[in-house]
């Protein structure tokens, strides 16, 4: 390359970009040539730019990454593109988006390495301020969230308490005329053995009626349903209906069960199929009992199409009025009711369950005989609940693309090197996924998943790089690494790659 041909130097002269020409030939690979917008970037002139390698603006920064990736690239006479954290000549840090080209002569000899760096600071410090403020608004939205979800625990406890209270009354009731009877009868003298017999099975018949009743109450207040486990929608609806019992034959309300012989199971965390349930029962016993409904009755059924569970739960009291738009009951403090605003409250959290936790959706419309609630349920898992390791010597990267991870998946859990994160799956093997990088230090991608191996650890294998050659993608397809992307990272096509992983698993 003719560094003093004019044409040359009037494009370079003109550009906004930084370019730079150095020379393989000499040691150390030093520029040769510095245009004046490379002079304005950095704050040094081109004397004193000229004969150094550029590598000085870098300072004592520990970027390995991108080190290993140049140093490749110089080495094989290849192109690359690296963004750095450089430092002017005022030690100012600035983003450098740096490309570097080779450039060969009509023999196909290396002549140059041609470089042109593109001052991208502005578009960092806005990415992390506005990473900033969408962190804080999902904190305040979470905690939002949090006094809302409080609020239902609540008031589906002070429920669960009523509903419980009911069943207790008759089987109490008649613990008691036992116990009277045997005293009154034993006080008169008229008490024989048969009689006390009939009255001890009865107290006892009553009293494992009450123990099993507690057992329920526990199941439902478990503390251990955040554990990731096979849930029977059949039995959560059958757990509802009991709870609800005493409700339903006070109300005389008659209960409609479809729900198949096939016991339909899907793999979650929490309690929430049970919740809903009871959510849906209790607003429909309320309606029917509002409305004074003649021969009352709720039908509950249960089927599968493809990949989706659905959940119908209709009455028979007449459907949603006009007074509230079908369409907007979900929504906060909107209600099927005159009263009771918590039931508005109750409707939106559903939604927000049903869409955000069981990876589904809930619909509402009238039928011929009143309302029909509907939960479209995904058997796949959604994605908040997966549990995932992520591998990154980046501590800028690392932080920002873990940021990122949260927002649509609760834990993420990284680590800056290979060995850390080999150690800690060696004792927690409860990942669904593992995202790593191709390039790093200590311990290198393809080294960590051989030892992933030999530990006989199955995961399915995410690969980040700046660079990957096709003799890394022949590598890491004979190891059946899942995906592979090259930064920066098409986040949507990412997350996409993570469903596509999670429905095969």
């Amino acid at each position: 390359m003719d560094i003093n041909n004019k044409l040359f130097k009037d494009i370079c002269d003109l550009s906004l970009a930084g370019i730079t020409v150095s020379d393989p030939s000499k040691p150390d690979n030093p520029l040769i040539y510095v245009n004046p917008a490379f002079e304005k970037i950095t704050g040094y002139s081109k004397e004193e730019a000229i004969n150094k390698n550029c590598r000085y603006l870098q300072g004592n920064d520990e970027q390995s990454v991108e080190k290993e990736i140049i140093n490749d690239a110089l080495k094989n006479h290849k192109s690359c593109r690296v963004t750095l954290r450089n430092y002017r000549k005022d030690g100012t840090l600035f983003y450098n988006e740096l490309l570097i080209s080779p450039s060969f002569d009509e023999n196909g000899n290396l002549k140059n390495f041609i470089g042109i760096q593109n001052d991208v600071t502005e578009i960092f410090e806005y990415k992390n301020k506005l990473e900033d403020k969408i962190s804080k608004q999902l904190d305040v939205i979470r905690q939002r969230d949090l006094e809302l979800y409080e609020f239902i625990k609540l008031k589906s406890a002070e429920e669960l308490i009523e509903n419980i209270s009911h069943q207790w009354r008759q089987p109490l009731n008649m613990i008691s005329m036992s116990a009277s009877a045997i005293k009154t009868e034993k006080e008169f003298d008229v008490l024989n053995g048969e009689m006390l017999d009939n009255y001890i099975v009865n107290i006892l018949d009553n009293t494992r009626y009450l123990s099993d009743l507690l057992n329920k109450f526990s199941d439902y207040t478990d503390i251990s349903l955040n554990t990731l486990r096979d849930i029977s929608i059949n039995a959560e609806i059958d757990k509802a209906l009991d709870i609800l019992k005493g409700k339903l034959n006070n109300s005389n309300i008659e209960v409609k069960l479809e729900l198949g012989e096939k016991n339909v199971v899907k793999k979650m965390k929490g309690d929430y199929i049970n919740e809903i349930i009871l959510e849906l029962l209790s607003n429909a016993i309320e309606v029917l009992v509002d409305r004074k409904i003649d021969n009352p009755w709720i039908k509950i059924s249960l089927s599968e199409k493809d990949d989706d569970i659905f959940i119908k739960l209709e009455d028979n009291a007449g459907g949603i009025k006009n007074q509230v738009d079908i369409n907007d009951i979900f929504l906060p403090y909107s209600t099927t009711k005159h009263k009771a605003l918590d039931v508005g409250l109750s409707l939106n959290y559903i939604y927000r369950v049903v869409k955000y936790k069981l990876n589904g959706l809930i619909e509402v419309h009238n039928t011929e005989n009143g309302a029909q609630f509907t939960l479209k349920i995904s058997k796949f898992n959604s994605m908040k609940d997966l549990k995932i390791l992520y591998i990154e010597d980046d501590d800028l990267e690392r932080n920002i693309f873990q940021n990122l991870l949260q927002k649509d998946i609760d834990t993420v859990v990284s680590f800056d090197n290979g060995f850390k994160a080999l150690e800690e799956i060696k004792t927690n093997t409860e990942y669904d996924l593992l995202i790593l990088d191709l390039k790093m230090p200590k311990m290198d991608g393809i080294t960590f998943i051989k030892e992933l191996k030999k530990l006989n650890i199955s995961l399915p294998i995410i690969i980040t790089s700046a660079y990957i050659d096709e003799d890394n993608i022949k590598e890491l397809r004979k190891l059946d690494v899942n995906h592979h992307f090259s930064k920066p990272i098409n986040y949507k096509r990412f997350l996409e790659s993570m469903q596509e992983i999670m429905m095969v698993r």
